[in-house]
């Protein structure tokens, strides 16, 4: 699988990185990791005068920074210019990664803002699948993940296989219905029996409980979720606005990892 890995150099991309590599070891898949850099506000057009110079400098700053990760001669480091989502956007779509892995805060308060809301852009922007670590998350891979579906519309066949990658002993899915009717339809569907057939999976139709991520806050308190995962889908306007609103809630107050899938079109 190919990754990618944006980092700043603050603390907390240095545990998203850790975060990453303990879940997706430089052996067993293709990691990249980037800085992005730009020295002022003025938007990118022409290449600094000195831009291999800051581009080396950079290097040998990643370089010292993954030092002691195992394998971390596998790892590619890269420097980039430019604003950071149309950066991360652009490499994504021009080199096919499978991945971002990154943090959600920055080195300083106003930084860690602007971060939350490169978390949140990519999350609902990136043609790939979107792990966001937050700060204070535990250090370990994921045992058990929560999927949380709409149930009409189906799982992308690829969203199931990179889930399958994680080293999880326990992938719940959960879906939210208003009435037993509706649960007994949602249980029903082709797709998700399929899916329940496998050793590895759950299913689980959970009334609301307030908002969606409060809902999903309670699960993963109640169930020891290690990770919560969500399928983002295109929508048309205004459809979007509700929809892209709760995905940047859940992935700017984050307390626990969240990877959000790519979805149908």
């Amino acid at each position: 699988m190919r990754i990618l890995i944006p980092y700043d150099f603050s603390s907390n991309a240095q545990h998203a990185l850790r975060y990453a590599l303990n879940v997706f070891p430089a052996g067993e898949h293709e990691i990249t990791v980037v800085h992005i850099f730009l020295t002022d506000s003025i938007r990118p057009v022409l290449p600094l005068p000195d831009d291999h110079l800051i581009r080396n400098e950079i290097i040998q700053n990643l370089q010292e920074a993954i030092a002691d990760f195992d394998d971390a001669q596998r790892i590619n480091l890269e420097a980039a210019y430019g604003l950071a989502n149309e950066v991360l956007v652009d490499m994504v779509r021009d080199r096919s990664f499978d991945l971002i892995v990154m943090g959600t805060h920055g080195a300083d308060q106003a930084y860690r803002l602007l971060l939350g809301t490169h978390a949140s852009y990519l999350a609902s922007h990136a043609d790939c699948a979107v792990y966001i670590v937050p700060e204070h998350s535990v250090l370990q891979a994921p045992k058990r993940v929560a999927l949380a579906i709409d149930p009409h519309h189906p799982v992308v066949p690829e969203n199931i296989e990179l889930i399958k990658k994680l080293p999880l002993e326990h992938l719940e899915i959960i879906s939210v219905a208003n009435s037993r009717k509706q649960a007994s339809e949602i249980e029903e569907l082709a797709w998700l029996l399929e899916l329940r057939k496998l050793d590895v999976f759950s299913m689980e139709v959970i009334e609301p409980a307030g908002s969606i991520d409060q809902t999903l806050e309670k699960l993963v308190k109640e169930k020891s979720i290690g990770l919560v995962s969500l399928i983002r889908r295109k929508h048309r306007f205004p459809e979007s606005l509700f929809h892209d609103s709760v995905l940047s809630r859940i992935t700017k107050s984050a307390k626990m990892p969240i990877l959000v899938l790519p979805g149908e079109a």
